[in-house]
């Protein structure tokens, strides 16, 4: 398994995966330090989204970039020990 933010710099060279991933933002530097962390921290998605009280299919989907839960995010921030994003455009939606 490739580590997500070498699969992430791979797919940012594509200009159309660029331009949609600026339009939909749905992944973000936040999002990949909660999965470099958890990594790091040998803590499993099923453990994590236990103790974020989350599915753990929501925190697939939100590695994947298949869907963006800034809430979830602040969740696993918190938990981490990471900063909580400041200016997300989803809170804003």
């Amino acid at each position: 398994m490739q580590p997500f933010d070498r699969y992430f710099r791979e797919k940012m060279k594509d200009g159309a995966f660029r331009a949609l991933y600026d339009a939909e933002c749905n992944v973000c530097a936040n999002t990949m330090r909660i999965f470099e962390k958890a990594e790091l921290d040998n803590i499993s998605l099923d453990r994590l989204a236990g103790e974020v009280n989350a599915a753990p299919e929501d925190l697939e989907a939100l590695r994947d970039a298949d869907h963006c839960d800034p809430h979830l995010v602040i969740r696993l921030c918190r938990r981490l020990g990471l900063a909580v994003p400041e200016h997300c455009p989803r809170l804003r939606r």
